[in-house]
């Protein structure tokens, strides 16, 4: 597994999927992050609970995205 660092840092979204909390889709202050910036970010998972994301993302080597 890379690092997120040693990867290209203008193209991240090239190299590691996110995992998201499900109030992250639904909330008003970050909603709009996930329309206008996340978009280009291969989604692998949306999770409902912190602790079931935190574990997917160990896994995975994805981002968590809270």
């Amino acid at each position: 597994m890379r690092q997120l660092s040693t990867l290209e840092q203008s193209r991240p979204h090239k190299h590691a999927g996110l995992i998201c909390l499900e109030a992250s889709f639904t909330g008003d202050a970050t909603a709009k992050l996930f329309r206008e910036q996340l978009v280009p970010f291969r989604k692998q998972a949306i999770c409902d609970d912190v602790r079931l994301l935190l574990d997917a993302v160990r896994r995975s080597g994805a981002i968590a995205c809270f």
